[in-house]
């Protein structure tokens, strides 16, 4: 009702979020980064080591979730409907709750085993260089929208 989700669904969310943030502690130990999360996290950072790590990791996060939500929805899209079209009755909250963790991580041990292709490695240098380049397109881009803003502030005055 109203898009509003059950204690259960939240819950499952949190635990999925949890393995998610072990998934990149552990690429981090390995000396694994995704090199365009890095840059964006080094970009957003002004120049702190440490900050850039934080960003990492909740970017990092947050595009993992991002692909587990395309993932899913590909999946949808491309399996044919079930012929069984009822829905499971649970006896107890609880065993609905075990349910919906198991196909939860499920979901997460399947995107998990797809995501263990290797990443090429970028040196720091290769990184700040990135790094510098998405800062000068967005520099750019706002140098662009200020001079189309001006030029329709100038044909509005007329």
């Amino acid at each position: 009702m109203f898009g509003l989700k059950s204690t259960v669904e939240r819950s499952a969310e949190r635990l999925i979020e949890e393995k998610l943030y072990e998934q990149v502690a552990l690429e981090l130990q390995e000396g694994k980064k995704r090199a365009g999360i890095w840059a964006k996290a080094l970009a957003n950072s002004n120049g702190s080591e440490d900050k850039a790590q934080s960003l990492y990791i909740q970017y990092h996060v947050q595009a993992l979730k991002d692909e587990m939500i395309l993932d899913n929805e590909l999946n949808k899209q491309f399996t044919p409907p079930k012929k069984d079209t009822q829905q499971k009755q649970y006896k107890t909250e609880e065993e609905r709750t075990k349910d919906i963790i198991v196909q939860n991580t499920k979901e997460y041990e399947h995107l998990i085993a797809k995501k263990k292709t290797p990443q090429k490695q970028y040196t720091t240098v290769e990184t700040i260089t990135i790094a510098q380049e998405e800062k000068n397109f967005t520099i750019l881009a706002f140098i662009i929208f200020a001079v189309i803003v001006i030029v329709l502030f100038k044909a509005t005055a007329s």
